[in-house]
């Protein structure tokens, strides 16, 4: 490819972070493109390294209290009353 594009390079692997790649057959600047780069807003590297993992760990947590709960709720076996009759439903 160097033979026949001299100006070819790879671009976006230093200029974003290597989040986009792109193979360019000439500068960046004759595609409109920055040619040092773009820099990464704060906010995406806060998603990426803060939010996004508390999120998945809230998202496990919830479904651990969720399968906690369906246990307590449906593999215990219910408590009978005193008198050892079953009441089932409401006031007769």
């Amino acid at each position: 490819m160097r033979r026949t594009y001299p100006n070819a390079n790879l671009y976006g692997n230093k200029e974003c972070g290597g989040t986009v790649l792109y193979i360019l057959l000439d500068d960046p600047a004759v595609y409109g493109l920055p040619p040092h780069g773009v820099q990464v807003p704060w906010q995406v590297k806060f998603w990426q390294n803060f939010a996004r993992p508390l999120g998945n760990i809230a998202l496990g947590g919830t479904a651990l209290l969720l399968l906690v709960a369906t246990w307590f709720n449906f593999v215990q076996k219910p408590k009978e009353t005193d008198t050892g009759v079953k009441v089932e439903g409401g006031v007769k």
